[in-house]
């Protein structure tokens, strides 16, 4: 299977690499380009045209969560809701019939504490970053009825997860083919309107 991995030389990009090349080839998709080890080819945002037929999408790309809140609120939306956007509407352009978007628990919650989150849990993000992760998977979520219409398969997957956990759960999945039999659930409102696709919290 031919995958593109955005954000491919972050943490959770290179341990993915690390996990899937031995069964996959690999593309990266990042604002650096240069060579990395088990990695056919790495594009620039700005050369989607160039990048060749691809079975699977891995979203990874974004602005990590400023502890110290010295990012603005502006720079969060134009990189974890913008390049969600960008990367999406390419899929579904693309012969892609899989697209894993990592989000975060932070589009959910502020803290977890002693709670466990679920599928029923009603989003409530506090602060920019988490409010720019629930927006991309909103923005997915909307555009979710012309994948549906145009192709078979599998509808999109948001892996909301600890980078470390999430990575080793994605890469197994994807190595024996159990992604697309997981759990289907979490109901995003708009409105009156229900959206529904697979999203998995760990």
């Amino acid at each position: 299977m031919n995958i593109l991995i955005t954000g491919i030389h972050g943490f959770v990009g290179s341990n993915l690499v690390s996990g899937l090349n031995q069964h996959h080839t690999i593309y990266g998709l990042d604002i650096v380009s240069h060579q990395k080890d088990g990695v056919f080819k790495t594009y620039g945002w700005n050369e989607l045209d160039q990048i060749p037929p691809i079975d699977c999408i891995i979203h990874l790309a974004g602005k990590a969560h400023d502890t110290k809140c010295q990012t603005t609120a502006h720079l969060y939306f134009e990189i974890n809701t913008g390049l969600t956007q960008k990367i999406f509407d390419w899929f579904l352009t693309s012969h892609a019939q899989k697209f894993i978007y990592f989000s975060s628990v932070k589009a959910v919650a502020d803290s977890v504490g002693e709670y466990i989150l679920t599928e029923e849990v009603v989003p409530a993000p506090k602060g920019p970053y988490g409010e720019s992760k629930l927006a991309a998977e909103e923005y997915i979520g909307s555009r979710m009825g012309e994948w549906e219409k145009g192709r078979w398969g599998d509808t999109s997957t948001a892996l909301s997860a600890s980078g470390e956990k999430g990575c080793k759960v994605a890469t197994a999945r994807l190595n024996d083919g159990t992604m697309e039999r997981r759990h289907e659930g979490a109901m995003r409102r708009t409105g009156e309107k229900v959206k529904r696709r697979k999203r998995y919290i760990f």
